[in-house]
């Protein structure tokens, strides 16, 4: 009878426990904003029509249905792919991902069956949605980093949590860092490890976990080394004249197998010679024992690594001023209507010059003039042509103002002086001026401007447009062979130019009077441009020498009444 009631009460039990139904609702607890949540709702019992509602905070959110052998859900209204959602064959239990788009804090996830013989059951969970970003890991020096370089790694995380911890993995060391360090304000924060990276390294990875409220994130990089040689090198240097200057050049690397090439020196991108220097482990140096204007210019170091069979370079300039006194580059004597004195000279700074003559400094007036231009020049250094800013300076004279020229040039460091012998000019090329109503269209003709507005009395520059200038002698020949041909026209004004040529002699004068005489050409008015005045000469002191013998009174005295003009 015991027995029997024992086993009553067993099944009673037992068919209490069998027919309660019950539901469960499990997932993620923390989750990354914009991360996803899977839940998992099981029962039991089989709900009706297969059936598993969701909501989020209250919220009908949607509904997954068992059906045909598939799993559907009604927000997507079609059937879930499995990474969507999932029904068990039975219909016992349900899965859906859900991704997160809620702020910073807590949602609630409720899973609602109803069923048949006992009516509805739920459960639900509370997941609590964090937001940070990141990990980032960031080095000093930045990648890619020298052989041999002693590197900051730092791991960062911006977040609102303050439960995190940090984890290094870093070339086969795995280093717990728990502690956190606020940076820059209280939602960033960063762990930091040091490593020594040599060449083995390249190529290696570095990884940093970081757990923010369980929620795992982390960051890697590949760590990468620099082939690269980093060169130091002297600052730009100045060298006086005869002085000694050194420039150096220092590699800093750490592979086995580095060097120098030679130093290049150039000047405006234009090379000029190639240097050894002397070579001191990881040091260059070029030595200057006695500096001169050809050594200014840029001077480029060159280094290099060798590592894997290949060769990696690089290079820096550095500038060397060489100040020095003013060079000569050229000078000429050019003898025209005006005797120039010219000269072409470099100075490494601002100079000053003057002109002397018999150790008296010249001044511009009407017998000389001075002029300075500033100038592209061609400087040769070691045997190579550099364009290069210069100075052209010219003093024209009268030509019979002779003597010794002195050109002295000065500037901060120095003078140089450049020495010009002026003797008397021949007068056998001496140009005559004709007017224009008198050229023969057949003859070579030349042209003289009007007079400069500073100086007076002097030959102007050539220029069209003005009075023509010929040679007399070509003219009286032009004359005589038109003359010979029976050219009508010609015959008188040759026989008048014959007889000035006989009579008005200037040498005739010379040979009584005995006084030095200059053929000259034309004389322009300064003030009266459309005047002008060509005199047979003129004496020492400037006087002018006309004479004049007309063909008109060739038999007789020359009077007034002889001669009407």
């Amino acid at each position: 009878m015991e027995i029997f009631l024992s086993l009553l009460l067993i099944g009673g039990l037992l068919s209490c426990f069998t027919t309660q139904a019950f539901v469960t609702l499990s997932g993620n607890l923390h989750v990354k904003r914009f991360g996803n949540v899977r839940l998992n709702c099981s029962s039991n019992n089989t709900p009706i029509a297969n059936t598993a509602s969701i909501q989020i905070d209250g919220k009908s959110y949607t509904t997954i249905t068992l059906m045909h052998g598939g799993c559907f859900s009604s927000v997507l209204r079609t059937k879930c792919t499995p990474d969507e959602c999932v029904c068990s064959n039975q219909g016992l239990w349900y899965s859906h991902t859900y991704k997160v788009v809620q702020p910073v804090g807590v949602v609630n996830f409720k899973c609602l069956m109803t069923f048949k013989a006992y009516g509805s059951f739920s459960d639900s969970i509370n997941v609590k949605i964090i937001d940070f970003i990141g990990p980032t890991i960031t080095t000093e020096p930045r990648l890619p980093v020298q052989s041999d370089s002693n590197v900051v790694l730092t791991c960062m995380v911006e977040t609102l949590s303050t439960k995190i911890t940090f984890e290094w993995e870093c070339l086969g060391k795995v280093e717990p860092r728990s502690r956190r360090v606020s940076i820059s304000n209280s939602t960033t924060y960063s762990s930091v490890i040091r490593r020594n990276i040599d060449v083995i390294h390249d190529g290696a990875t570095c990884k940093c976990c970081v757990k923010v409220d369980g929620i795992v994130g982390n960051f890697e990089i590949s760590l990468a080394i620099s082939r690269k040689p980093i060169i130091d090198i002297s600052k730009a240097s100045t060298c006086e004249s005869s002085s000694a200057v050194t420039l150096y050049c220092i590699i800093n690397t750490g592979f086995p197998l580095f060097g120098f090439t030679n130093w290049i020196h150039s000047r405006h991108d234009t090379l000029i010679r190639h240097l050894e220097g002397e070579k001191m482990h990881t040091k260059s140096l070029l030595k200057f024992n006695s500096c001169s204007h050809d050594d200014t210019g840029d001077y480029t170091c060159e280094a290099y690594n060798e590592y894997g069979g290949n060769t990696t370079f690089a290079n820096k300039t550095v500038s060397l001023i060489v100040y020095a006194s003013p060079v000569i580059i050229s000078s000429d004597v050019i003898h025209e209507q005006q005797t120039t004195l010219s000269a072409t000279f470099y100075s490494s700074t601002e100079m000053v010059l003057t002109w002397n003559l018999s150790n008296q400094t010249l001044t511009n007036s009407t017998d000389q003039l001075q002029t300075l231009d500033r100038n592209k020049i061609e400087l040769i250094l070691y045997n190579k042509s550099i364009e290069c800013d210069g100075y052209i300076a010219n003093l024209s004279i009268r030509s019979s103002l002779v003597g010794e020229y002195v050109l002295l040039i000065q500037n901060t460091f120095g003078e140089t002086r450049l020495f010009f012998e002026v003797n008397k000019l021949s007068t056998q090329d001496v140009i005559y001026i004709i007017g224009p109503n008198e050229r023969c269209p057949t003859i070579p003709i030349y042209h003289s401007a009007p007079a400069l507005d500073h100086t007076q009395n002097v030959y102007a520059i050539p220029e069209t447009g003005y009075l023509q200038v010929t040679n007399e002698q070509y003219e009286l020949d032009h004359l005589q062979d038109h003359e010979n041909k029976g050219v009508e026209n010609y015959t008188s004004r040759y026989i008048t130019i014959k007889h000035g040529i006989q009579y008005e002699s200037v040498e005739k004068f010379e040979s009584i009077t005995k006084p030095e005489t200059i053929k000259c050409g034309v004389f322009l008015s300064k003030s009266l441009s459309f005047l002008a005045a060509s005199p047979g000469g003129l004496t020492e002191n400037n006087t002018v020498l006309e004479i004049k013998c007309p063909y008109i009174s060739q038999n007789e005295l020359i009077t007034p009444k002889s001669v009407h003009y």
